[in-house]
């Protein structure tokens, strides 16, 4: 559940599209979703006039997310929207409902909730309460046994939550759980993580924050790689650096299309997951590389991080080269990288160096490039 506006948050971005550290808290929430064995499917209602937000929200997601739904005016509207779309694909037997600003929902939570819906047809998550409850009016203690906070997400047979959300469209409720409850339907019960917080005010998100610390670990990654120069074909006199063509009168030396900056960066992200370097997943013996274009072999390595449910923080690159100069191309290069890996463009930093004509550089017959990233990582991959 994407659409609401999260008006107490104080800013004039939605919420659920604001960022802890770089990645918006709507595609951390989706992470976990996507990555989890037992979900087959996810979509996330959204308000219409956000579209914009949700697709730069969900690069680099599309191919695992069912296209989004509009909301309504409730958030009980936008569920029953959800709902209803859902309908129309091939048979569902269980769906979960679960809000977007909640990113820190643990993976056992999530199981535990698929296995009690094999005993109810609802259930419900919740914190149980560890402070004494009272009352202002009138002044007056309760047993806390008797309460908990209600959490998401919540698990439903799905032809039931569809059928109470089309019977009482015209009654308003809080929650899904409640039309259960309304209808007298048995509820079960799952106890949730206590860093499942919903980010609801400016508070929630400095909290957020420092849970982001704790859930996350930091790993850097080193790439390195060299190619040397062969005379230029005569229907081409462009290299390609970082994606871009840079006019030289020379070409590179590789088996695929000789991109080394792209390919520098690639092993870095693969040495930062603790992967095998990019020469095990596209070996240059296999003549389906041919010529490849390596936005294939960079795109390879951040679905492998998306799918650990990784994070980029930054990419530096450093070329080296006396040849061609470079001055002229960093930037088209930087946001290049920042458009491939869905990152900002303060995220990406691209050096161009000679070696002061010394060794193979220096000599022009070639060149190189290093390449630094730190990711974060799930504590728990």
């Amino acid at each position: 559940m994407a659409s609401g506006l999260g008006t107490r948050v104080n800013t004039s971005t939605p919420k659920q599209y604001l960022k802890l550290g770089h990645t918006s808290i709507l595609k951390l929430t989706l992470l976990k979703f996507i990555n989890n064995p037992k979900i087959d499917a996810v979509r996330v209602v959204i308000n219409p006039e956000h579209h914009d937000l949700y697709c730069e929200a969900t690069e680099g997601l599309e191919d695992k997310l069912l296209p989004p739904v509009s909301g309504g005016e409730r958030r009980q509207d936008s569920v029953r929207n959800g709902l209803q779309s859902l309908n129309l694909l091939s048979e569902i037997k269980n769906v979960l409902i679960h809000d977007a600003a909640r990113p820190f929902i643990s993976e056992e939570v999530i199981l535990n909730v698929l296995k009690t819906l094999e005993l109810f047809k609802a259930v419900d998550t919740g914190i149980s309460i560890k402070d004494t409850l009272k009352s202002k009016h009138p002044n007056a203690t309760y047993n806390r046994d008797n309460f908990y906070l209600t959490h998401t997400p919540q698990g439903f047979d799905f032809q039931t939550i569809l059928e109470l959300h089309n019977k009482y469209q015209h009654q308003t409720f809080t929650d899904d759980i409640s039309l259960c409850i309304e209808e007298g339907i048995e509820v079960g019960f799952v106890e949730s993580n206590v860093q499942n917080i919903k980010i609801t005010t400016p508070e929630c998100l400095i909290y957020g924050g420092l849970i982001m610390q704790q859930n996350y670990i930091t790993r850097v990654g080193y790439g390195f790689d060299i190619h040397k120069f062969q005379p230029a074909s005569d229907h081409d006199n462009t290299i390609k650096l970082c994606a871009v063509d840079v006019p030289f009168n020379k070409s590179l030396s590789a088996h695929s299309d000789g991109d080394v900056a792209l390919h520098a960066i690639t092993d870095a992200l693969l040495g930062a997951m603790g992967e095998d370097d990019i020469g095990m997943y596209f070996p240059p013996t296999d003549e389906k590389w041919k010529n490849a274009d390596s936005t294939i072999f960079l795109k390879h390595a951040y679905m492998l991080l998306t799918d650990k449910g990784g994070i980029i923080n930054n990419i530096d690159v450093t070329i080296i080269t006396e040849k061609p100069k470079l001055m002229n191309f960093k930037d088209m290069m930087r946001k290049k990288i920042a458009e491939l890996l869905n990152i900002s463009n303060n995220q990406v930093c691209v050096k161009a160096k000679t070696s002061e004509k010394l060794g193979f550089v220096g000599r022009e017959e070639g060149i190189s490039v290093s390449a630094v990233c730190a990711i974060m990582l799930p504590k728990n991959y």
